[in-house]
């Protein structure tokens, strides 16, 4: 398997629940960002995996997951609560 294969897997919602959270357990795999983002934004990788990742993701993607319906509201909200902590520390 591939880094692009990993990652199109990754985004893909019609895989199975079991081949995601693989995916998000494997160090080899979520060094890559494009696999965070992908299982971050994916409904079927565990809560917990999810939030894992958002350290990682740049403020555009949070973006983007805070404003998203097909994730966790869970997931968005704490997005959403990353990007204004980021936001708020370089105002001052």
């Amino acid at each position: 398997m591939t880094q692009q294969d990993a990652a199109a897997w990754a985004g893909n919602r019609a895989i199975p629940e079991g081949v995601v959270a693989y995916i998000a357990d494997s160090r080899e795999w979520t060094r890559h960002y494009q696999i965070k983002f992908a299982l971050a934004r994916n409904p079927k990788v565990p809560l917990r995996a999810a939030l894992r990742f958002l350290p990682h993701l740049l403020p555009k993607d949070l973006k983007a997951l805070s404003m998203s319906r097909d994730v966790s509201p869970v997931l968005a909200r704490q997005a959403k609560a990353l990007l204004t902590m980021r936001t708020d520390g370089r105002s001052h």
